[in-house]
């Protein structure tokens, strides 16, 4: 196998791990996500965002079999697209800092 073909093939893999998450808000003006990943629905499943419970609005994935052939070696597979769209329900609230003390100075005069 080519060092042209190995890297291909390493980009291709790496291209596909991380789920691209968009948020937007729904008509109730929640915030939902739309969620698209590349290995399994499980994985975006589990690259959900909310911080408690959610409500799955919809849900689709395909899959296929992918050939990979180089001289004498192939490479077999399948290859999964899928988005599942959530609304939180419990809206998360950013975090405020916590209030610094005022610095207690002693004058020694």
């Amino acid at each position: 196998m080519t060092v042209q073909r190995l890297t291909i093939l390493a980009f291709l893999v790496g291209a596909s791990c991380a789920p691209t998450i968009t948020s937007f808000r729904a008509p109730d003006g929640r915030i939902a996500y739309s969620i698209d990943c590349q290995r399994s629905q499980t994985e975006c499943l589990q690259a959900i965002p909310c911080q408690g419970a959610y409500t799955l609005l919809a849900s689709s994935g395909t899959e296929r079999p992918i050939y990979f052939r180089s001289g004498t070696s192939a490479f077999a597979g399948v290859a999964y697209h899928g988005t599942v769209i959530v609304e939180c329900q419990e809206q998360a609230t950013p975090a405020l800092p916590k209030p610094v003390p005022p610095l207690a100075i002693e004058h020694n005069f």
